[in-house]
């Protein structure tokens, strides 16, 4: 299940937070990480399920839910399902609910909103929001006939050395299998009879068509290709570097943007500055003046030529080094 908060733990096997008992063999207790979930409010978490080979206007999904504080609502593909927890224990004992109807064909998703306040009761620590749901579902098998496909593979552009998923939504009777076709070839990884094929550490070797052959016991059916393109790795940027001068025991003000003038990226992709050295090469001075400049002071006395460097980054967050270098001038 999905925290929207959107950092989510589970909380260890180990040793849980007193009071809350202990996780088992179907669910566990989740909650925001570190102090993510230490602040009175609403969160909420979410999942999705598949109803591939199930009619949805039989299906029928039972569960049990427990919280710290209180549930707010059950939502069932964005609409509420008036289902609420507001038992004096919820974080001891599992409160039953059934959503009989809302489905739809293919993904649906279940969000579940609850409300942690600053008042716990006093075997309750007072720090921690959590959330433990276990779920089960049924529905009527769908009739005899060859499989539909609901949605296909999408074209995708992924850069080398990257990773992407494609997936297919097959409606039919079950059993449901799938195979994966690259190039109109079998694929023999692992993931290549599931419904979602995951490519790990794209390279050129990996852009072409991407098929799916659907089966059960009616027949098979071929979804239409998704291409994937791959592009090359993302370069760092660079920079020609920035020469200046200033005299000695004199401090220095260079505007930021001078540096920015001399970054440039491989790829086109924006560039930033992002940070300088507080510290030159001869243990000169270096303050980052409100974003706007930098102020150099170079060491009591000293002449001749000094060096610090300054980071840049592009927008896919690649970084890399530059060099300011300054000439101190004698008086």
């Amino acid at each position: 299940m999905e925290n929207l908060g959107p950092y989510a733990t589970v909380w260890s096997d180990d040793y849980p937070v007193p009071v809350f008992i202990w996780n088992g063999p179907f669910s566990s207790w989740i909650s925001a990480v570190g102090n993510a979930g230490t602040v009175p409010g609403r969160y909420v978490y979410q999942t999705q399920f598949l109803i591939d080979s199930a009619d949805p206007c039989t299906a029928r999904l039972e569960g049990t839910w427990m919280l710290r504080s209180s549930g707010v609502d059950i939502l069932l593909n964005g609409q509420s399902t008036g289902v609420t927890n507001t038992s004096e224990l919820p974080y001891k004992v599992a409160e039953s609910f059934a959503i009989p109807s809302g489905f739809v064909k293919g993904l649906n998703t279940l969000t579940f909103i609850v409300e942690d306040s600053n008042e716990s009761p006093t075997d309750m620590p007072a720090t921690y929001t959590g959330l433990r749901v276990e779920l089960r579902g049924v529905g009527q098998a769908l009739p005899a006939g060859l499989p539909t496909i609901m949605t296909q593979p999408g074209n995708c552009t992924v850069r080398e050395g990257g990773k992407t998923l494609l997936s297919v939504v097959a409606l039919g009777r079950p059993p449901l299998s799938y195979q994966w076709l690259f190039n109109g070839q079998a694929m023999s990884d692992p993931n290549a009879t599931q419904r979602t094929l995951k490519l790990g550490t794209v390279n050129a070797a990996s852009a072409g068509s991407y098929t799916v052959v659907v089966t059960n016991s009616s027949g098979s059916v071929t979804s239409e290709a998704g291409v994937l393109t791959v592009v090359p790795a993302n370069q760092p940027p660079v920079s020609t570097g920035y020469k200046t001068s200033t005299l000695q025991d004199q401090p220095l003000d260079i505007p930021i943007s001078r540096l920015r003038w001399t970054i440039s990226d491989p790829d086109g992709d924006p560039t930033y500055f992002t940070s300088v050295a507080t510290s030159s090469d001869n243990a000169g001075t270096i303050l980052d003046v409100g974003g706007a400049t930098i102020t150099y002071m170079p060491p009591a006395g000293f002449t001749g030529v000094d060096r610090f460097t300054f980071t840049i980054e592009d927008e896919l967050a690649a970084t890399a080094t530059a060099e300011v270098q300054v000439e101190v001038v004698a008086k």
